[in-house]
């Protein structure tokens, strides 16, 4: 099916279920199930057969994978990635179950490192320093713009700026998967993004006057460097051919830009994308704003901004009672 996946091009069909795979969902499955799954099992259930294994030695190997990914790999993953590999872990029961090997899939539960959330936080300093770093690296292709290359790396790089403001003042998922069309005015005069994402609640964002002429800016940009800004062109586009991606295409990862730019700097280590929607959601706790409207800001349920940000919450209703 990889051989095959490579031919084509065409999505990896999940084995017995329902969906696909793309190369990069399976090439993350393999790593867990190299580093982790494969190694502890054999390492402390090498005889029990998967029918036996319990819902206590499913909580014991999140643990040990935890201290693990720390300790061996130096890694600190995020909730969401340690989520994606409980995923895997689920799918690898799901597989006995569809061979009738075992009849019943056994509870796998959270990881526990939902409440070092805080630990990714970006505080406003942090994020003025990221902005100040970002900012300089385009400054680098400013004057070189008659040459393709640098004015390729020139654009991204300023929508890399762009696309740190818009998180951080917005609360949306970090993903560039926004058409030009999706920010609209409101009545108000106020900007929003209004749009549906597949298996995500309904985000209703919408920003204060003070994105408009950052928006604005944008948009000028674009179109001083002859990219389009119809309707239904991309928000972040390529500006030439990168590998498979074609001109006009969306970009879809800033993840290498974010990399080397936290790890320029010691005060920014730790940090992910996803820091900068804490910081607006943390930002919005400590102003007061009611948990329904961030959370229908943010595209999620008040349950879980009261279960993540539990501590703000604490301190902030500590605060207004006293």
């Amino acid at each position: 099916q990889v051989e095959e996946s490579e031919t084509t091009k065409k999505p990896i069909s999940i084995d017995g279920g329902k969906g696909v795979w793309t190369r990069k969902h399976l090439s993350l499955r393999r790593l867990a199930i190299k580093k982790y799954i494969i190694p502890y099992f054999e390492k402390y259930h090498k005889r029990t057969p998967i029918e036996e294994i319990t819902e206590a030695q499913i909580e014991n190997f999140l643990s040990w994978r935890e201290k693990t990914s720390r300790r061996k790999y130096k890694k600190n993953y995020t909730t969401s990635s340690f989520q994606k590999h409980n995923q895997i872990l689920r799918h690898i029961f799901k597989f006995a179950q569809r061979r009738n090997v075992i009849t019943s899939i056994p509870n796998i539960k959270s990881s526990p490192t939902t409440s070092d959330r805080k630990r990714e936080g970006l505080d406003k300093k942090e994020l003025a320093l990221l902005l100040r770093l970002v900012e300089a690296e385009a400054e680098e292709y400013a004057n070189d713009l008659d040459i393709p290359d640098y004015k390729a790396k020139y654009i991204y790089r300023k929508y890399f700026l762009h696309w740190i403001r818009l998180c951080a003042m917005s609360g949306i998922r970090p993903n560039s998967d926004i058409k030009h069309k999706d920010i609209t005015y409101t009545n108000k005069g106020n900007l929003t993004i209004k749009r549906t994402e597949k298996g995500l609640a309904t985000r209703k964002v919408f920003f204060k006057n003070e994105f408009i002429p950052i928006h604005e800016d944008f948009l000028k940009f674009k179109e001083d460097m002859g990219l389009s800004c119809k309707p239904n062109a991309w928000y972040f586009s390529h500006p030439k051919k990168v590998r498979n991606a074609k001109i006009g295409s969306r970009v879809k990862s800033f993840q290498r830009q974010w990399n080397r730019i936290v790890k320029s700097n010691k005060k920014l280590q730790n940090k992910v994308p996803y820091s900068l929607r804490h910081h607006y959601i943390t930002k919005a706790i400590y102003e007061n704003k009611p948990i329904s409207a961030i959370a229908s800001q943010c595209g999620t349920s008040p349950q879980m901004i009261d279960k993540t940000y539990f501590q703000e919450l604490q301190e902030t209703q500590a605060d207004i009672f006293a």
